[in-house]
């Protein structure tokens, strides 16, 4: 165990990426599941609050502590078992995603969910339910856990498999390792039907793994999981396309979203199905073009696509891919396309590159991130985004627009150029979300609810079914000191007392 009470040793572990800020006195860096477990044990019976954090890569305060002690996982970062034949990879928690990933392709396979940040840790992405670009096709961090084991926050240890404890209606009978039962009445409340991490994802006879995917560390903390795993395809057509107008991009990815669903519908192999859509608006590409160049000039914004291909197979879908394209006013002779790994490489970086540049920026000005993670139903989509940019431009900040357009999923990141454009750009962020809310959206769909987004889930859920979140947090953490401040406005809590 690594224990650290001088706070200059540990400063970088005070903010994560969206520059989101905390404080503690303490830093504890377990190097076994036991000796987290023991920690966990007795900083519980001491009533002693702790948060924990891994490579702290979130966006929304999560992993950073407001004055509590501080747990990290990096040290839980070993890669247990590759099982080729079963297509499972088993690891700790505090293994980054990266090398998850480097270690399946020696291997001819790749984890699905694909976060933009591959620095993060896997047990913050099964915490948040990260998703990706490839989500489009493989879903969220939830589609690809088979198990998982945790540490409840007075430190009795849970094992899960998926299938093995379901709920009766709502009620779920959970197991710890040492015998003990613990029974938890699930709340009802809908979900909104959009991609979505915000609050507790509970339903009806719901698996008990899906019910700690997602919360945020607010329930239990992962230590291990086993994941499904997915061998490479023979080749992948990874493409970034040009449209000199946004009604031309936004309407070929209306066409290849309804054309993937035939697709799906009828199991078909030979017709477009991407496993990622996505979008980036004239402004993104105007603040990528300093690394990229040869980014062509007065567009009106670019689409990624990218979809597995077989050797049987490969012809024919490239032809309807490039038929789909001159539908649509796309010049095919300035298309990026990757022919080989390297070149998707470059692609998949392009791709990267723009979240990267705005955190930088962020930090550059000592600013927090303001950036939206809203989605909204596909049929209201196209309404909201335009809205949306129409409510920032009157504000006259500067923005760039990218993101998940298959998902109907938008990140909209403001850029302030001093504190009175950052006040701007908190309101803007606010009113956005709440146009969400009227879309019956979300305000997260991918990043978490954390500290900084606590406040928008009264909107969202109404008082009474954010009355139900803090009692199901408490049936697991009564004294509130697990993760405190994540998710639920402490007000709710106080209401209850």
């Amino acid at each position: 165990m690594i224990i650290k009470t001088n706070k200059d040793e540990f400063l970088d572990y005070l903010h994560d990426a969206a520059n989101i800020r905390g404080d503690s006195e303490q830093l504890y860096i377990p190097e076994t599941g036991t000796e987290l477990s023991q920690l966990i044990r007795k900083l519980y019976a001491d009533k002693t609050a702790f948060t924990i954090s891994a490579k702290r890569t979130g966006l929304v305060g999560s992993a950073v502590p407001q004055g509590s002690v501080l747990i990290s996982t990096e040290k839980l970062n070993r890669i247990k078992k590759i099982d080729i034949a079963e297509k499972t990879i088993s690891v700790e928690a505090g293994v980054l995603v990266a090398d998850i990933q480097t270690a399946l392709f020696a291997e001819g396979f790749f984890y699905a969910p694909d976060p933009t940040e591959e620095n993060s840790s896997i047990g913050g992405n099964i915490a948040t339910n990260a998703s990706g670009a490839k989500s489009f096709k493989y879903g969220a961090t939830r589609n690809h856990v088979l198990e998982l084991e945790i540490i409840l926050p007075d430190g009795e240890e849970l094992h899960l498999k998926r299938g093995m404890c379901v709920a009766a209606g709502y009620k779920l009978r959970l197991t710890t390792s040492s015998g003990q039962n613990r029974n938890v009445i699930l709340p009802e409340y809908p979900l909104p039907n959009v991609k979505n991490t915000a609050g507790y994802y509970v339903k009806k006879n719901m698996d008990a793994i899906d019910l700690f995917i997602g919360s945020e560390g607010t329930l239990g903390v992962i230590t291990a999981a086993k994941l499904k795993i997915i061998p490479i395809a023979y080749h992948n057509f990874s493409a970034v396309l040009f449209f000199p107008k946004e009604e031309d991009g936004l309407e070929f990815i209306k066409k290849a979203v309804e054309k993937t669903a035939v697709s799906r519908e009828n199991n078909d192999p030979r017709g477009i199905n991407p496993r990622a859509i996505e979008y980036f608006d004239s402004n993104a590409l105007k603040y990528a073009s300093g690394d990229y160049p040869n980014i062509p000039s007065g567009l009106g914004c670019a689409v990624w696509i990218e979809q597995e291909l077989s050797a049987e197979d490969e012809d024919i879908l490239l032809s309807e891919w490039y038929s789909l394209f001159l539908k649509f006013k796309v010049d095919v002779d300035k298309i990026w396309v990757a022919t080989d790994r390297t070149e998707e490489k470059k692609i998949a970086a392009f791709r990267h590159s723009l979240p990267a540049r705005v955190n930088e920026y962020i930090a550059k000005n000592n600013f927090r991130k303001i950036g939206t993670d809203v989605a909204v139903e596909t049929k209201d989509f196209r309404k909201f985004y335009f809205e949306i940019k129409e409510m920032t431009r009157q504000t006259g900040l500067d923005f760039v627009t990218y993101g998940h357009f298959g998902d109907s999923h938008i990140h909209l990141n403001m850029l302030p150029k001093n504190e009175r454009e950052f006040e701007v750009a908190r309101a803007n962020y606010d009113a956005i979300c709440r146009l969400a809310i009227k879309y019956n959206g979300t305000v997260s769909a991918e990043h978490g609810i954390g500290k900084t987004k606590r406040h928008l889930l009264l909107g969202m859920f109404g008082l009474p079914n954010l009355k139900k979140m803090a009692l199901l947090k408490m049936s697991f953490d009564p004294h509130l000191l697990l993760n405190p401040g994540n998710i639920i406005p402490p007000e709710i809590f106080e209401s209850l007392s």
